[in-house]
């Protein structure tokens, strides 16, 4: 689901009480607003296994397909090196790096104060169309709004609406590149650069075998990203007690078997659930 114009529903499911969700991707304001629907209705427990968001796109906007798909050639070592694509820093200069020291000239650093009462980061507001973003909106459980009440840091935050939904699971959920011309370096950027070589033995093995293997021919596939900023995975444990990477090394041989020497990067897992207590209070030590 890339985009929509107007209000119409995507998807009605008045009666559905447990839903999962798995294997497929969404643009954050398209997840949203349908799981928003499904919360007025009578939704009770949400399952996502192995769901992805894109970048945010702009309501009404419609991005136009590539002309050529990299991501549609799944078995090939393109493809696997696409699966890392974007774990890395891109090449920034910042201002005024290339430019001439005088010589003696020490540089300035700035004066660092620690304020043990200053609200943790990972409290911060998330970037629209994260994950960080979305959990906030959606969770039955408790909000970044109650986090930063519990600590002291804002005013009480207005109730939420009542509703029947009380539980929302996530299983190996994160971010995805899609075929489509438009910004998605949000979802590609950040991190450590976890980007690994590719064994030759694999590199040799994915070429000799990339003539008989099946490729989709799907315009819309899209491509993991095993990626998410340092700040956004802070919030999402420290707020949401999420967990990151694969624990089965089945799979984790299988993929780099495939080429993709750091898989499961990226990639969270955890439960929330509806709480009747308020969060700790204890905030001002992390």
């Amino acid at each position: 689901m890339l985009n929509r114009v107007g209000e119409k529903e995507v998807l009605s499911l008045p009666y559905i009480q447990n839903l999962s969700l798995k294997n497929c991707w969404f643009s954050p304001h398209i997840f949203t607003e349908f799981i928003k629907e499904l919360k007025e209705s009578e939704l009770q427990c949400l399952t996502l296994d192995s769901v992805s968001l894109t970048a945010f796109i702009r309501p009404g906007a419609h991005p136009a397909p590539l002309t050529t798909n990299p991501w549609n050639h799944q078995n090939n070592l393109a493809q696997a090196m696409a699966a890392n694509l974007g774990v890395g820093h891109p090449f920034f200069l910042p201002p005024g790096l290339n430019q001439p020291v005088l010589a003696g000239q020490l540089a300035q650093l700035p004066v660092t104060v620690n304020n043990p009462n200053a609200e943790p980061s990972w409290l911060s507001q998330p970037r629209y169309g994260s994950w960080a973003q979305v959990i906030d909106t959606l969770t039955p459980g408790n909000r970044l709004a109650d986090f930063r009440y519990a600590g002291g840091f804002t005013e009480q935050p207005e109730p939420r609406e009542q509703s029947g939904f009380k539980k929302l699971v996530f299983k190996s959920c994160g971010y995805v590149r899609i075929p489509f011309d438009f910004d998605q370096s949000s979802v590609t950027h950040h991190g450590l650069n976890h980007r690994g070589s590719v064994p030759a033995a694999v590199t040799k093995r994915i070429n000799d075998h990339e003539n008989m293997m099946m490729k989709s021919g799907d315009s819309l596939l899209g491509s993991i990203t095993n990626s998410m900023s340092d700040r956004e995975m802070n919030t999402l444990k420290e707020a949401w007690n999420m967990n990151f990477g694969w624990d089965s090394p089945q799979q984790m041989t299988e993929a780099k078997h495939d080429g993709i020497v750091h898989a499961g990067i990226g990639r969270f897992n955890g439960s929330l659930e509806a709480l009747a207590q308020p969060p700790d209070t204890d905030l001002t030590d992390l």
